[in-house]
Formats: structure tokens, sequence, C-alpha cells
């Protein structure tokens, strides 16, 4: 698994004093892209491939396809010859819907619930003061591996950034305040909509169409709980000094800025200007090996970064982030180890 940092806007005129060290820091959204573990499994792990390939998923993924599926049906309700319109149509209704509140959605819980703590490396319990990637490689280079997946304690989770747009320790500063603020948000979120779930009740009674508030907090639910937890472990790998900053030349082409200018930034008005393009998403898509998921995330990000555009908010938001950069600004960042450049 690795992290995709993303540019989404950034301000033309910063409010950053000439003098100060942190360059202006642009609004993103991470994309999180699955990556084999062949690579990283010990021999003992990779000895047995069919033991691991046939095992059936866990109950909870099982349920999510289950629900995805469903999903699906009710879009597709009356395109399928032969069979009738639901009453009132209410299942393409439904699906209508319930599209646009997914992608009302922040782009941030998105984000965060797209991380899997067992595909990462896993964290590393009550680590000493001295505990860094540097120091701790020799002496954790036996270490067992972590949750079952083959991966090794001391490893780290790289974080691919253009660095034309974004600076990493900016970016790591930013991740940290993410996670601290999102990690107490969804969890009061989860638990919002674990209380509401009871109250819906009374919906069963009505006839035909099912309980749907119910299957929608459900849902707020699990996707609150899977970014409360994705918040935490990104948390933690902060704390650890284990997310690594990549330069990626690819990222960087795919936002139009690598060797080919600025001609395809779209203006915002005002002092922000949008860097996220239709195309950039599209070569993002082709260039790292994106799957659809993660092109659907992008154009959201897009879409809401451009309503905050159109509403006047875009700037504030530039406004504040860059405040927040620049208080912490001396402070150094944390984590990330060396910087690398990947091609």
């Amino acid at each position: 698994m690795r992290l995709i940092a993303v540019p989404l806007a950034r301000s033309v005129r910063s409010t950053l004093p000439a003098s100060s060290s942190t360059p202006p820091q642009p609004i993103y959204t991470l994309i999180i892209q699955r990556s084999p573990l062949t690579s990283t499994s010990s021999p003992s792990s990779s000895s047995s491939p069919s033991s691991s390939s046939s095992a059936k998923p866990p109950l909870s993924t099982r349920l999510l396809h289950k629900a995805s599926d469903f999903w699906i049906a009710l879009g597709k309700d009356g395109t399928t010859p032969g069979k009738k319109l639901a009453l009132f149509d209410w299942k393409r209704r439904t699906y209508n819907a319930g599209e646009k509140l997914m992608d009302r959605i922040e782009h941030q819980e998105w984000a965060l619930k797209g991380i899997d703590p067992k595909a990462g490396p896993a964290l590393v319990l009550n680590p000493s003061p001295s505990h860094s990637p540097s120091s701790s490689s020799e002496s954790d280079a036996g270490a067992a591996s972590g949750s079952g997946t083959g991966i090794a304690t001391s490893a780290t989770l790289p974080l691919l950034y253009p660095p034309t747009l974004l600076h990493p320790s900016s970016l790591l500063l930013s991740l940290t305040r993410l996670t601290t603020q999102r990690t107490p948000y969804h969890r009061t979120r989860l638990l919002y909509c674990l209380v509401g779930m009871p109250l819906t009740i009374p919906f069963a009674l009505v006839p035909v169409v099912p309980n749907l508030p119910f299957f929608y907090l459900v849902w707020r639910a699990y996707s609150h709980w899977r970014a409360w937890k994705g918040a935490e472990y990104l948390r933690g790998l902060l704390e650890q000094g284990r997310v690594e900053g990549r330069a990626s030349q690819e990222v960087e082409r795919a936002m139009l800025l690598g060797g080919e200018g600025m001609e395809g930034i779209d203006a915002a008005g005002g002092g922000a200007q949008i860097l996220l393009t239709e195309q950039g998403i599209e070569r993002l898509q082709s260039g790292l090996g994106l799957d659809e998921q993660a092109r659907l995330e992008l154009r959201r990000a897009l879409q809401q970064t451009r309503l905050a555009g159109e509403k006047g908010e875009l700037e504030d938001i530039l406004a504040m982030e860059e405040k927040a950069a620049s208080a912490v600004g001396g402070e150094g960042g944390q984590g990330g180890g060396e910087e690398k450049i990947d091609r």
C-alpha cells in the first residue's frame, strides 16, 4: 500500500511573510493505492500460496460485497428486459439520491477510510523514545511480520507527491493535523449513527420500501468507523516516523507541471487556482495504474474544490491551511526519513 498526495488548489496571493521558510501549502487529497505484498513477504509466508489464496474473505468483506451488489442492482432497476420498474420507481430514485449523498461526503473521509492497516506496515507497540526508521533498521531486521501480512514492523509507508507543488515537511505536518482532527471527529459521528439506528425502527412499517434510513445510518456508521481506524493508523505511523515522502515525477507530469508549464490550470477566481483537471485525473490513472475507485474519488475531490471556489470559500480554506503551516513551520516535519525520488 502507498499514499499519493494529489494537489487540488493553491493560493495565488500567499498570506505568508516573504521571510517565511515554509512554502505555501496547497490543499490536496490522498489516494490510497494497494501494492502486492509478494515483494516484501518472507520466504516462509510465500512457501504456501495455496493456503492464503484459498482462504475465505472475512465476514465484513463479504457483507460489504453483498451490499455493493445490492446497491448497483438498485441503479440498474428497469434496464433488464422483461422486468418491470419498482413501484413509484423507488429503486432508481433511491440510487440517484444516494449517489448525490456520497458525492457530498468530504474527500478527506474517503481518503482515510481507504487506508487498510492490514495492507500496510504494522505499528510498533510501545516504541521506545529512541525508535526511528534509521536507528532501528538493523535491530528490527529480524523482527516478526505484523498481523500475518508479511510486512515487517520496521517498514515505512510510501507517500508520493509532486515536488514542485508540495514540500515534504509541510505535507507531513498537514497529515498530522488531519489525523489529529479527524480521529475524534469520526469516532463521535460513529456514536451518533449508532444512537440513531433504533430511532429508524418505525420506518420499517412502511410497505414495499425497505427501511432506508436504517440502512443509511448503518452505511455511515461503517464509513466513519473505517475513517476513524484509518486516521488512527496513519497517525501512529506519523508519530513513529514511518511515513516516507517520495518525490514522484509521474505525479508531477500528470499535474501538467513536469516540463509542460501551467497551461492546464483552471482559475477558481479571486486568489485561488485549481490545480487538478479532468485530464490530470486521466493521466494519474493511466500513469500510476489507479483503479476506478481512485478515479471516482479524485473526481469527487475536484467537484468539491470547484464548488468551494464557486461559493467563495476556497480562498478562506487555503488561508487557514497556510496559517496552520506557518504556525508549526519552525518545528520541522515529522517522520518520513530522507526524501527519495520516485520515477
